[in-house]
């Protein structure tokens, strides 16, 4: 089954409790245990923000954390790992997907979107100006909100208009989605945007 890396936390000493957006379960906690050797690999899959994956789960219904039995990368991100720019951008919208995405199940409209969305951030011809507005304003229509703040045509070039209009977008996320906090990234896009 396919997942979105989203986040990882420390659990203990020599594991984290990794958070994966899954296409038909949605929102899911697993035990990822950090060591050598395979673990390793794991360790690269949760630190790459936005990591498309293949799980291999038990699902324990009414457990708030689940266990691996395989998890492996389905498309390696290369530019999202090699570009500082893209790495921000995947951290900003990781975040924001990880609170946004609380409640949605077996969307694979949404997920299908979220992964073509992914792998275009992660190709050479996409435009990282305008890459991140257009990518939130059209989630929420996979959400249920049909928002038209965006002109596809006029391409973002003032510094100051591009991070207005993200944060623009974060306060709509805040006004409709229950308990959506600021993202703590958000202060990086403007960095970004500078």
């Amino acid at each position: 089954m396919r997942g979105i890396v989203l986040g990882n936390v420390k659990y203990s000493d020599n594991s984290n409790v990794v958070t994966i957006f899954m296409e038909q379960d949605g929102l899911q906690s697993f035990i990822a245990h950090r060591g050598k050797g395979r673990n390793r690999l794991h360790a690269v899959i949760f630190n790459t923000p936005c990591s498309i994956v293949d799980v291999e789960y038990i699902s324990r219904p009414g457990k708030q954390i689940q266990y691996f039995k395989e998890i492996k990368i389905a498309h390696p991100l290369n530019s999202i790992i090699s570009s500082p720019q893209k790495t921000i951008i995947a951290m900003f919208i990781a975040e924001v997907m990880k609170h946004a995405l609380k409640g949605e199940r077996d969307n694979r409209e949404l997920f299908q979107f979220i992964c073509q969305s992914i792998l275009h951030l992660d190709s050479e011809d996409v435009d990282t100006d305008d890459f991140t507005p257009m990518f939130l304003i059209k989630m929420l229509s996979y959400l249920g909100y049909d928002l038209k703040y965006y002109d596809d045509n006029s391409p973002l070039t003032d510094t100051t208009q591009k991070t207005n209009l993200l944060r623009k977008v974060v306060d709509i996320y805040r006004q409709h989605i229950p308990a959506f906090p600021e993202p703590k990234s958000l202060e990086m896009m403007a960095i970004l945007n500078s």
